[in-house]
Formats: structure tokens, C-alpha cells, sequence
């Protein structure tokens, strides 16, 4: 992780964001892309395993679904965020700590608020 850490400031990609007015906005944040042997080295070094995946749709072209994967260290709460983003291509989307799930209650409002916009 220490050898990625500092790519992560070299190679920039789009997000997209909502604001209060339901536009949309582009903004620009820093990633890197490993291949698989790198990405496996860094997640065994923190000992994250995968914890929810899902596919993600490309938002600025056409192409097939991407695959999303959240790994998580149950010991240390630790976790990346991946995106598998070509053959041998493995974008880190996002790293940090203190991963929890939101609890039933926090989620049991949300439901409740969907309807007014309200997240």
C-alpha cells in the first residue's frame, strides 16, 4: 500500500455529484489503476476481504457494467473500494477506516424519507 499510496495523486478521474437543484455537476479526483497481482499484494498486506460488490453503470459513455468491490478488514474496520476497469486493470476508487454498516435505524429512515428526497 505504501508503494500505491502516492499514485494516487497521479491519475485523475470524473465523478459526478447532485446538487440542490438536481443538476449534474463533474468533478475531478485522483485514483490509480493496479493490475490484479499489485491489488491482491496491497488488500493480503491489510488483510481485507470482500464485503459487498455490485455493478456499476459508466456514466460518461456507453459500455457494459463495471464491477465494484467493497473489501474490509472485520478486525480493523479498514477497506478499499475497486473498480474493475479493463482486462487487468484495477482502479482503488477509495481508502480509509472506521467501516460500519449504517444501522437499521439510520436505513428505516431513509425509507421512510425517500419519497421527500430526504437521504
Amino acid at each position: 500500500m505504501k508503494k500505491i499510496l502516492p499514485l494516487l495523486f497521479l491519475i485523475p478521474s470524473l465523478v459526478f455529484a447532485n446538487s440542490e437543484k438536481q443538476s449534474l455537476q463533474i468533478a475531478t479526483f485522483q485514483t490509480v489503476c493496479v493490475n490484479l497481482k499489485d491489488l491482491s499484494t496491497t488488500l493480503d498486506e491489510f488483510k481485507e476481504i470482500p464485503f459487498a460488490r455490485g455493478l456499476s453503470t459508466p456514466m460518461l459513455q456507453d459500455g457494459p457494467p463495471l464491477s465494484l468491490v467493497i473489501f474490509v478488514n472485520p478486525a480493523t474496520n479498514s477497506f478499499t473500494l475497486v473498480e474493475k476497469a479493463g482486462e487487468n486493470a484495477y482502479c482503488i476508487l477509495a481508502v480509509g477506516n472506521d467501516f460500519e454498516p449504517v444501522p437499521k435505524e439510520i436505513q428505516d429512515n431513509v425509507r421512510k424519507n425517500q419519497n421527500k428526497g430526504a437521504l
